[in-house]
Protein backbone atom coordinates (compact mmCIF):
# COMPACT_ATOMS: atom_id res chain seq x y z
CA UNK A 1 0.00 0.00 0.00
CA UNK A 2 1.40 3.43 -0.95
CA UNK A 3 1.65 6.31 1.48
CA UNK A 4 -0.92 8.17 -0.62
CA UNK A 5 -3.43 5.33 -0.50
CA UNK A 6 -2.87 5.06 3.25
CA UNK A 7 -3.92 8.68 3.66
CA UNK A 8 -6.94 8.18 1.39
CA UNK A 9 -7.98 5.10 3.32
CA UNK A 10 -7.90 7.11 6.52
CA UNK A 11 -10.29 9.63 5.03
CA UNK A 12 -13.19 7.15 4.77
CA UNK A 13 -15.86 7.97 7.37
CA UNK A 14 -16.59 4.34 8.16
CA UNK A 15 -13.00 3.69 9.13
CA UNK A 16 -12.68 6.85 11.18
CA UNK A 17 -15.90 6.20 13.08
CA UNK A 18 -14.99 2.66 14.03
CA UNK A 19 -17.74 1.16 11.83
CA UNK A 20 -17.49 -1.59 9.27
CA UNK A 21 -16.76 -0.26 5.78
CA UNK A 22 -19.58 -2.36 4.36
CA UNK A 23 -22.14 -0.53 6.49
CA UNK A 24 -23.57 -3.81 7.86
CA UNK A 25 -22.59 -3.16 11.47
CA UNK A 26 -25.50 -0.88 12.33
CA UNK A 27 -25.89 -2.28 15.84
CA UNK A 28 -23.32 -0.97 18.28
CA UNK A 29 -21.02 -3.52 19.83
CA UNK A 30 -19.83 -3.09 23.43
CA UNK A 31 -16.37 -1.95 22.38
CA UNK A 32 -17.72 0.71 19.99
CA UNK A 33 -18.57 3.06 22.86
CA UNK A 34 -14.96 2.83 24.02
CA UNK A 35 -13.75 3.50 20.49
CA UNK A 36 -16.02 6.55 20.16
CA UNK A 37 -14.76 7.95 23.47
CA UNK A 38 -11.19 7.94 22.12
CA UNK A 39 -9.93 11.22 20.68
CA UNK A 40 -10.36 11.43 16.92
CA UNK A 41 -6.64 11.93 16.25
CA UNK A 42 -5.75 8.87 18.33
CA UNK A 43 -8.16 6.69 16.34
CA UNK A 44 -6.71 8.01 13.06
CA UNK A 45 -3.19 7.26 14.31
CA UNK A 46 -4.06 3.69 15.38
CA UNK A 47 -5.69 2.90 12.04
CA UNK A 48 -2.80 4.37 10.06
CA UNK A 49 -0.36 2.15 8.22
CA UNK A 50 3.32 1.89 9.12
CA UNK A 51 4.06 4.20 6.20
CA UNK A 52 1.61 6.81 7.50
CA UNK A 53 3.09 6.70 11.00
CA UNK A 54 6.63 6.90 9.65
CA UNK A 55 5.60 9.84 7.50
CA UNK A 56 4.14 11.74 10.45
CA UNK A 57 7.29 11.20 12.54
CA UNK A 58 9.43 12.12 9.55
CA UNK A 59 7.52 15.38 9.13
CA UNK A 60 8.29 16.24 12.76
CA UNK A 61 11.96 15.34 12.19
CA UNK A 62 12.07 17.36 8.97
CA UNK A 63 10.54 20.36 10.68
CA UNK A 64 13.11 20.16 13.46
CA UNK A 65 15.96 19.79 10.96
CA UNK A 66 14.74 22.86 9.07
CA UNK A 67 14.51 24.97 12.23
CA UNK A 68 17.90 23.80 13.54
CA UNK A 69 19.37 24.60 10.13
CA UNK A 70 18.01 28.16 10.39
CA UNK A 71 19.19 28.59 13.99
CA UNK A 72 22.73 27.30 13.37
CA UNK A 73 23.24 29.30 10.18
CA UNK A 74 21.98 32.44 11.94
CA UNK A 75 24.69 32.40 14.62
CA UNK A 76 27.51 30.73 12.68
CA UNK A 77 29.40 31.98 9.63
CA UNK A 78 29.68 29.62 6.63
CA UNK A 79 33.04 28.30 7.92
CA UNK A 80 31.57 27.23 11.26
CA UNK A 81 28.40 25.83 9.68
CA UNK A 82 30.60 23.84 7.30
CA UNK A 83 32.65 22.37 10.15
CA UNK A 84 29.47 21.29 11.96
CA UNK A 85 28.25 19.62 8.77
CA UNK A 86 31.59 17.83 8.39
CA UNK A 87 31.34 16.30 11.88
CA UNK A 88 27.78 15.15 11.19
CA UNK A 89 28.77 13.52 7.88
CA UNK A 90 31.69 11.65 9.44
CA UNK A 91 29.30 10.24 12.04
CA UNK A 92 26.85 9.14 9.35
CA UNK A 93 29.66 7.30 7.55
CA UNK A 94 30.66 5.49 10.75
CA UNK A 95 27.01 4.64 11.38
CA UNK A 96 26.89 2.85 8.03
CA UNK A 97 29.93 0.78 9.06
CA UNK A 98 28.36 -0.10 12.41
CA UNK A 99 24.98 -1.07 10.88
CA UNK A 100 26.57 -3.63 8.49
CA UNK A 101 23.80 -3.13 5.94
CA UNK A 102 21.36 -5.36 7.84
CA UNK A 103 18.40 -2.98 8.20
CA UNK A 104 16.67 -3.73 4.91
CA UNK A 105 17.31 -7.52 4.92
CA UNK A 106 15.99 -7.68 8.49
CA UNK A 107 12.86 -5.66 7.64
CA UNK A 108 12.21 -7.77 4.53
CA UNK A 109 12.53 -11.07 6.44
CA UNK A 110 11.48 -10.60 10.05
CA UNK A 111 8.35 -9.83 12.02
CA UNK A 112 8.92 -9.86 15.78
CA UNK A 113 8.00 -8.22 19.07
CA UNK A 114 9.63 -4.79 19.45
CA UNK A 115 11.87 -5.82 22.34
CA UNK A 116 12.84 -9.09 20.68
CA UNK A 117 13.64 -7.26 17.44
CA UNK A 118 15.89 -4.80 19.27
CA UNK A 119 17.72 -7.62 21.02
CA UNK A 120 18.17 -9.54 17.77
CA UNK A 121 19.51 -6.47 15.99
CA UNK A 122 21.99 -5.76 18.78
CA UNK A 123 23.29 -9.33 18.41
CA UNK A 124 23.46 -9.08 14.64
CA UNK A 125 25.48 -5.87 14.80
CA UNK A 126 28.27 -7.10 17.06
CA UNK A 127 30.86 -7.20 14.23
CA UNK A 128 29.80 -3.69 13.25
CA UNK A 129 30.62 -2.33 16.68
CA UNK A 130 34.12 -3.76 16.34
CA UNK A 131 34.55 -2.20 12.89
CA UNK A 132 33.45 1.24 14.12
CA UNK A 133 35.73 1.01 17.17
CA UNK A 134 38.71 0.07 14.99
CA UNK A 135 38.10 3.06 12.67
CA UNK A 136 37.73 5.50 15.57
CA UNK A 137 40.77 4.05 17.37
CA UNK A 138 42.89 4.45 14.25
CA UNK A 139 41.91 8.12 13.95
CA UNK A 140 42.50 8.70 17.65
CA UNK A 141 45.90 6.96 17.61
CA UNK A 142 47.40 8.65 14.56
CA UNK A 143 45.79 12.08 14.56
CA UNK A 144 44.73 13.09 18.05
CA UNK A 145 48.14 13.55 19.79
CA UNK A 146 48.80 16.56 17.53
CA UNK A 147 45.53 18.33 18.22
CA UNK A 148 43.47 18.72 21.35
CA UNK A 149 40.62 20.07 19.24
CA UNK A 150 40.60 16.89 17.19
CA UNK A 151 40.46 14.81 20.38
CA UNK A 152 37.32 16.68 21.39
CA UNK A 153 35.87 16.13 17.91
CA UNK A 154 36.54 12.38 18.09
CA UNK A 155 34.86 12.10 21.49
CA UNK A 156 31.84 14.02 20.22
CA UNK A 157 31.62 11.78 17.16
CA UNK A 158 31.61 8.70 19.43
CA UNK A 159 28.72 10.12 21.49
CA UNK A 160 26.66 10.93 18.40
CA UNK A 161 27.56 7.61 16.76
CA UNK A 162 26.16 5.62 19.69
CA UNK A 163 22.92 7.59 19.69
CA UNK A 164 22.58 7.46 15.91
CA UNK A 165 23.01 3.67 15.79
CA UNK A 166 20.48 3.21 18.59
CA UNK A 167 17.96 5.45 16.81
CA UNK A 168 18.34 3.36 13.65
CA UNK A 169 17.82 0.17 15.70
CA UNK A 170 14.64 1.57 17.24
CA UNK A 171 13.29 2.55 13.81
CA UNK A 172 14.08 -0.87 12.29
CA UNK A 173 12.49 -2.67 15.27
CA UNK A 174 9.35 -0.58 14.91
CA UNK A 175 8.96 -1.47 11.22
CA UNK A 176 9.53 -5.17 11.97
CA UNK A 177 7.12 -5.24 14.93
CA UNK A 178 4.52 -2.56 14.22
CA UNK A 179 4.85 -1.41 17.84
CA UNK A 180 4.64 2.35 17.44
CA UNK A 181 4.70 3.61 21.05
CA UNK A 182 8.45 3.23 21.82
CA UNK A 183 9.39 4.49 18.36
CA UNK A 184 7.13 7.51 18.71
CA UNK A 185 8.42 8.24 22.22
CA UNK A 186 12.07 8.10 21.14
CA UNK A 187 11.56 10.08 17.93
CA UNK A 188 9.50 12.91 19.39
CA UNK A 189 11.58 13.17 22.58
CA UNK A 190 14.77 13.34 20.54
CA UNK A 191 13.42 16.13 18.34
CA UNK A 192 12.10 18.12 21.31
CA UNK A 193 15.49 17.89 23.04
CA UNK A 194 17.38 18.91 19.90
CA UNK A 195 15.01 21.81 19.26
CA UNK A 196 15.30 23.04 22.86
CA UNK A 197 19.10 22.74 22.84
CA UNK A 198 19.31 24.60 19.52
CA UNK A 199 17.03 27.35 20.80
CA UNK A 200 19.28 27.76 23.84
CA UNK A 201 22.40 27.98 21.65
CA UNK A 202 20.67 30.53 19.41
CA UNK A 203 19.52 32.79 22.24
CA UNK A 204 22.98 32.67 23.87
CA UNK A 205 24.53 33.48 20.45
CA UNK A 206 26.76 30.40 20.72
CA UNK A 207 28.67 30.00 17.45
CA UNK A 208 30.84 27.04 18.52
CA UNK A 209 30.38 24.09 16.11
CA UNK A 210 31.47 21.70 18.90
CA UNK A 211 28.66 22.87 21.18
CA UNK A 212 26.09 22.51 18.41
CA UNK A 213 27.39 19.04 17.60
CA UNK A 214 27.20 18.11 21.29
CA UNK A 215 23.48 18.90 21.16
CA UNK A 216 23.12 16.34 18.36
CA UNK A 217 25.05 13.76 20.36
CA UNK A 218 23.12 14.19 23.58
CA UNK A 219 19.78 13.97 21.76
CA UNK A 220 20.64 10.41 20.68
CA UNK A 221 21.07 9.14 24.23
CA UNK A 222 17.29 8.81 24.57
CA UNK A 223 17.37 5.97 22.04
CA UNK A 224 20.32 4.42 23.91
CA UNK A 225 18.18 4.07 27.05
CA UNK A 226 15.42 2.24 25.13
CA UNK A 227 17.91 -0.15 23.53
CA UNK A 228 19.64 -0.84 26.86
CA UNK A 229 16.32 -1.69 28.55
CA UNK A 230 15.38 -4.09 25.75
CA UNK A 231 18.74 -5.87 25.94
CA UNK A 232 18.54 -6.24 29.72
CA UNK A 233 15.01 -7.67 29.56
CA UNK A 234 15.77 -10.28 26.88
CA UNK A 235 17.75 -13.35 27.86
CA UNK A 236 18.00 -14.77 24.37
CA UNK A 237 17.49 -13.82 20.75
CA UNK A 238 14.60 -15.10 18.65
CA UNK A 239 16.69 -15.48 15.51
CA UNK A 240 18.17 -18.93 15.07
CA UNK A 241 21.86 -19.23 14.25
CA UNK A 242 21.28 -20.18 10.61
CA UNK A 243 18.80 -17.35 10.11
CA UNK A 244 21.12 -14.93 11.88
CA UNK A 245 23.97 -15.87 9.54
CA UNK A 246 21.71 -15.49 6.49
CA UNK A 247 20.47 -12.01 7.49
CA UNK A 248 24.00 -10.91 8.30
CA UNK A 249 25.22 -12.31 4.96
CA UNK A 250 22.54 -10.39 3.06
CA UNK A 251 23.52 -7.31 5.03
CA UNK A 252 27.15 -7.74 4.05
CA UNK A 253 26.10 -8.04 0.41
CA UNK A 254 24.29 -4.72 0.86
CA UNK A 255 27.11 -3.08 2.85
CA UNK A 256 28.87 -1.84 -0.31
CA UNK A 257 25.49 -0.46 -1.39
CA UNK A 258 25.14 1.30 1.97
CA UNK A 259 28.60 2.79 1.67
CA UNK A 260 27.94 3.68 -1.96
CA UNK A 261 24.65 5.33 -1.06
CA UNK A 262 26.31 7.20 1.80
CA UNK A 263 29.14 8.25 -0.49
CA UNK A 264 26.65 9.63 -3.02
CA UNK A 265 24.72 11.40 -0.27
CA UNK A 266 27.59 12.49 2.00
CA UNK A 267 30.93 12.55 0.18
CA UNK A 268 30.03 15.97 -1.22
CA UNK A 269 30.14 17.26 2.36
CA UNK A 270 33.40 15.43 3.01
CA UNK A 271 35.16 16.61 -0.16
CA UNK A 272 34.02 20.24 -0.21
CA UNK A 273 36.34 21.31 2.65
CA UNK A 274 39.28 19.48 1.05
CA UNK A 275 38.71 20.64 -2.53
CA UNK A 276 37.23 24.09 -1.79
CA UNK A 277 36.72 25.36 1.78
CA UNK A 278 34.61 25.04 4.91
CA UNK A 279 32.84 28.22 3.78
CA UNK A 280 31.73 26.53 0.54
CA UNK A 281 30.47 23.57 2.60
CA UNK A 282 28.51 25.95 4.82
CA UNK A 283 26.91 27.55 1.75
CA UNK A 284 26.10 24.08 0.39
CA UNK A 285 24.54 22.44 3.46
CA UNK A 286 22.17 25.33 4.09
CA UNK A 287 20.28 24.23 0.94
CA UNK A 288 21.21 20.53 0.85
CA UNK A 289 19.88 19.92 4.37
CA UNK A 290 16.52 21.36 3.36
CA UNK A 291 16.19 19.88 -0.14
CA UNK A 292 16.99 16.33 0.95
CA UNK A 293 13.91 16.43 3.18
CA UNK A 294 11.83 16.02 0.00
CA UNK A 295 13.06 12.44 -0.44
CA UNK A 296 12.58 11.31 3.17
CA UNK A 297 8.88 10.30 2.83
CA UNK A 298 9.71 8.06 -0.13
CA UNK A 299 12.53 6.35 1.75
CA UNK A 300 10.18 5.65 4.68
CA UNK A 301 7.51 4.29 2.35
CA UNK A 302 10.03 1.98 0.67
CA UNK A 303 11.38 0.68 4.01
CA UNK A 304 7.88 0.03 5.32
CA UNK A 305 6.93 -1.82 2.09
CA UNK A 306 9.90 -4.20 1.79
CA UNK A 307 8.30 -7.11 3.63
CA UNK A 308 5.03 -6.69 1.69
CA UNK A 309 6.82 -6.49 -1.65
CA UNK A 310 8.81 -9.63 -0.90
CA UNK A 311 5.72 -11.57 0.16
CA UNK A 312 3.70 -10.32 -2.84
CA UNK A 313 6.48 -11.16 -5.29
CA UNK A 314 6.44 -7.62 -6.69
CA UNK A 315 8.66 -7.57 -9.78
CA UNK A 316 11.72 -5.35 -9.83
CA UNK A 317 10.70 -4.31 -13.35
CA UNK A 318 6.94 -4.15 -12.76
CA UNK A 319 7.25 -1.27 -10.29
CA UNK A 320 7.38 1.52 -12.84
CA UNK A 321 4.06 2.87 -11.61
CA UNK A 322 5.45 3.11 -8.09
CA UNK A 323 8.48 4.98 -9.38
CA UNK A 324 6.28 7.44 -11.27
CA UNK A 325 4.28 8.14 -8.11
CA UNK A 326 7.50 8.61 -6.15
CA UNK A 327 8.82 11.07 -8.74
CA UNK A 328 5.56 13.04 -8.74
CA UNK A 329 5.40 13.24 -4.95
CA UNK A 330 9.05 14.24 -4.59
CA UNK A 331 8.72 16.87 -7.33
CA UNK A 332 5.93 18.58 -5.40
CA UNK A 333 7.90 18.39 -2.16
CA UNK A 334 11.06 19.66 -3.85
CA UNK A 335 9.22 22.73 -5.15
CA UNK A 336 7.91 23.44 -1.65
CA UNK A 337 11.34 22.91 -0.08
CA UNK A 338 12.90 25.12 -2.76
CA UNK A 339 10.51 27.96 -1.99
CA UNK A 340 11.19 27.54 1.74
CA UNK A 341 14.95 27.60 1.10
CA UNK A 342 14.71 30.76 -0.99
CA UNK A 343 12.72 32.56 1.72
CA UNK A 344 15.11 31.29 4.37
CA UNK A 345 18.23 32.53 2.53
CA UNK A 346 16.67 35.83 1.44
CA UNK A 347 15.19 36.94 4.75
CA UNK A 348 16.99 35.11 7.57
CA UNK A 349 20.65 34.80 6.55
CA UNK A 350 23.31 37.39 5.89
CA UNK A 351 24.89 38.13 2.51
CA UNK A 352 27.65 35.53 2.98
CA UNK A 353 25.06 32.83 2.17
CA UNK A 354 23.74 34.53 -1.00
CA UNK A 355 25.36 31.97 -3.34
CA UNK A 356 23.23 29.23 -1.75
CA UNK A 357 20.27 30.30 -3.91
CA UNK A 358 21.95 28.94 -7.05
CA UNK A 359 21.94 25.42 -5.55
CA UNK A 360 18.18 25.05 -5.15
CA UNK A 361 17.39 23.76 -8.66
CA UNK A 362 20.20 21.15 -9.03
CA UNK A 363 19.67 19.83 -5.50
CA UNK A 364 15.90 19.65 -6.06
CA UNK A 365 16.49 17.64 -9.23
CA UNK A 366 18.89 15.39 -7.32
CA UNK A 367 16.22 14.70 -4.67
CA UNK A 368 13.68 13.65 -7.34
CA UNK A 369 16.13 11.26 -9.04
CA UNK A 370 17.26 9.85 -5.70
CA UNK A 371 13.66 9.03 -4.70
CA UNK A 372 13.10 7.09 -7.93
CA UNK A 373 16.27 5.08 -7.28
CA UNK A 374 15.12 4.24 -3.72
CA UNK A 375 11.91 2.68 -5.04
CA UNK A 376 13.82 0.77 -7.68
CA UNK A 377 16.35 -0.60 -5.20
CA UNK A 378 13.63 -1.49 -2.70
CA UNK A 379 11.99 -3.66 -5.36
CA UNK A 380 15.34 -5.23 -6.20
CA UNK A 381 16.01 -6.08 -2.54
CA UNK A 382 12.51 -7.58 -2.23
CA UNK A 383 13.43 -9.81 -5.19
CA UNK A 384 16.74 -10.90 -3.60
CA UNK A 385 18.95 -8.86 -5.95
CA UNK A 386 21.21 -7.59 -3.17
CA UNK A 387 24.46 -7.95 -5.12
CA UNK A 388 23.05 -5.98 -8.05
CA UNK A 389 21.91 -3.24 -5.66
CA UNK A 390 25.44 -2.96 -4.30
CA UNK A 391 26.90 -2.88 -7.80
CA UNK A 392 24.51 -0.12 -8.90
CA UNK A 393 25.29 1.94 -5.80
CA UNK A 394 29.03 1.54 -6.36
CA UNK A 395 28.68 2.70 -9.99
CA UNK A 396 26.71 5.74 -8.83
CA UNK A 397 29.26 6.42 -6.10
CA UNK A 398 32.16 6.29 -8.57
CA UNK A 399 30.44 8.76 -10.90
CA UNK A 400 29.48 11.06 -8.01
CA UNK A 401 32.93 11.12 -6.45
CA UNK A 402 34.56 11.58 -9.85
CA UNK A 403 32.21 14.48 -10.51
CA UNK A 404 33.01 16.03 -7.14
CA UNK A 405 36.75 15.81 -7.79
CA UNK A 406 36.37 17.41 -11.22
CA UNK A 407 33.71 20.05 -10.53
CA UNK A 408 34.24 21.22 -6.95
CA UNK A 409 37.64 22.86 -7.65
CA UNK A 410 36.08 24.65 -10.64
CA UNK A 411 32.57 25.50 -9.40
CA UNK A 412 32.67 25.03 -5.62
CA UNK A 413 29.32 24.23 -4.04
CA UNK A 414 27.49 24.38 -7.37
CA UNK A 415 29.85 21.70 -8.75
CA UNK A 416 28.95 19.43 -5.83
CA UNK A 417 25.23 19.93 -6.46
CA UNK A 418 25.56 19.15 -10.18
CA UNK A 419 27.70 16.05 -9.54
CA UNK A 420 25.13 14.77 -7.03
CA UNK A 421 22.35 14.88 -9.62
CA UNK A 422 24.52 13.12 -12.21
CA UNK A 423 25.58 10.43 -9.72
CA UNK A 424 22.00 9.68 -8.65
CA UNK A 425 20.93 9.46 -12.27
CA UNK A 426 23.75 7.05 -13.07
CA UNK A 427 22.77 4.85 -10.11
CA UNK A 428 19.15 4.79 -11.33
CA UNK A 429 20.14 3.77 -14.87
CA UNK A 430 22.61 1.16 -13.60
CA UNK A 431 19.94 -0.37 -11.36
CA UNK A 432 17.49 -0.58 -14.25
CA UNK A 433 20.04 -2.32 -16.49
CA UNK A 434 21.18 -4.75 -13.78
CA UNK A 435 17.64 -5.67 -12.68
CA UNK A 436 16.62 -6.39 -16.28
CA UNK A 437 19.71 -8.54 -16.79
CA UNK A 438 19.14 -10.50 -13.58
CA UNK A 439 15.45 -11.08 -14.31
CA UNK A 440 16.38 -12.25 -17.81
CA UNK A 441 18.85 -14.74 -16.35
CA UNK A 442 16.19 -16.04 -13.96
CA UNK A 443 13.71 -16.57 -16.81
CA UNK A 444 16.39 -18.37 -18.87
CA UNK A 445 17.13 -20.77 -16.00
CA UNK A 446 13.43 -21.55 -15.61
CA UNK A 447 13.21 -22.47 -19.30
Amino acid sequence: MSFASSLLRLGKPGLLDGEEASGLAMTKQPNEDVAHREPRLRRIWKKGSTTFQLLVVQLVTAGTAFVVNIFSATVMPPEGRGYLALLVQITYLLTVAAMLGIERPYIADRQADFGDALYELVRLLRPGYLLAVLIISAVATFAVPDSQGLLVAVLLVVVYLVGNVCARLVRTSYIASGSVSPFLTVSISTQIFLLAASAYLLFTANSSPQHWFLAYGLSGLIALVVVAVAVVKRARAGVRRAEERRIRREGLYLLPASFGNTAMLRSDRLLLPALASNAQLGIYVVVATTMELASWPIQNWVDASLNKWRNDGRSAIGGRGLMVKAVAATTVLSVLMGIASLIFIEYFLNDSYADSKTLIVPLGLAAVIYSASRVQQGLMIANGMTKSVSFAELIGMAVSVGGYVLLIPLLGAFGAAAASAVGYGTCLIAGLVLSRRELGAIRTRKL
